[in-house]
C-alpha cells in the first residue's frame, strides 16, 4: 500500500480546496475526477486546465524530478469534498503533526478521518508532459482568448492556498492556442496553474 505523510492538516486541506477547483466532474471521464497526491504536490485536471498546488517544487522554470515516478496516490472527488465540508480550516489546531494518507484512506494517528475505495480507471495524465517549460528568450505576445469563468477560478486557487500574487508567465506562449502557465505564491504554498486558450 503506497503512503504519503508529508502534509500537516493546514496544508493537505488548502491544496486540496484548491485542486477541487480543476478536478473534473464529468463521470464519463472517470481518470479525471481525481486527485493526484504525491510527497510534494497534488496534481487535478478536467481536460481543460491542469493544476499542480503545493509546497516544493512549484515555480516557473523548475524542472521536477520526475514527479510522476514518484509514490502517489489518487482521491476521489466525493471523498475530497467530503472531507473539506467535515473538516473546516478551523479543526487545523486539532490535528498539529501530519495525516497519512493512503490508496483508500485519510488518516491522523490510529483514527481514520475518511476511507473510500481504491482507484482503479485508468491512468492520471502525465503532468509533467503537459506543463510547457520555462523558455530563456520571450517570444512575441500574440492575443489569446481564455474561458471567462477558468479565469475567475484563479481567484477560488489563490485564495485557498493564501496566494500574495498571481502571474501570467507570458514567456512561456508562443502562439494563441498554447497552454498558458499561471504562478500563484504565497507564505507557505505555491500553484502552477496551466489553462489552455479557446480559438479566437
Amino acid at each position: 500500500m503506497t503512503t504519503i505523510d508529508t502534509y500537516n492538516f493546514s496544508q493537505f486541506r488548502a491544496c486540496l480546496e484548491a485542486a477541487l477547483v480543476c478536478t473534473s466532474k464529468d463521470l464519463a471521464r472517470p481518470s479525471l475526477t481525481r486527485i493526484e497526491v504525491n510527497e510534494a504536490h497534488m496534481h487535478a485536471t478536467d481536460g481543460y486546465r491542469l493544476l499542480r498546488v503545493g509546497r516544493l517544487e512549484v515555480a516557473p522554470g523548475t524542472t521536477t524530478a520526475e514527479s510522476h515516478m514518484r509514490r502517489r496516490v489518487h482521491i476521489p472527488r466525493a471523498d475530497a469534498e467530503w472531507f473539506l465540508k467535515a473538516y473546516p480550516a478551523k479543526a487545523a489546531g486539532g490535528f498539529p503533526g501530519v495525516l497519512t494518507i493512503t490508496d483508500d484512506a485519510i488518516r491522523y494517528d490510529a483514527e481514520t478521518l475518511r476511507k473510500w475505495r481504491p482507484v482503479d480507471v485508468g491512468a492520471f495524465p502525465h503532468v509533467d508532459a503537459v506543463i510547457p517549460a520555462a523558455k530563456t528568450e520571450p517570444p512575441p505576445c500574440p492575443t489569446i482568448g481564455f474561458t471567462l469563468a477558468y479565469i475567475g477560478d484563479t481567484q477560488k486557487i489563490g485564495k485557498a492556498i493564501g496566494a500574495t500574487e498571481t502571474v501570467l508567465l507570458g514567456s512561456h506562449i508562443e502562439s494563441n492556442l498554447s497552454p498558458t502557465l499561471w504562478h500563484m505564491k504565497g507564505d507557505d504554498l505555491s500553484a502552477l496553474y496551466v489553462l489552455m486558450p479557446v480559438r479566437i
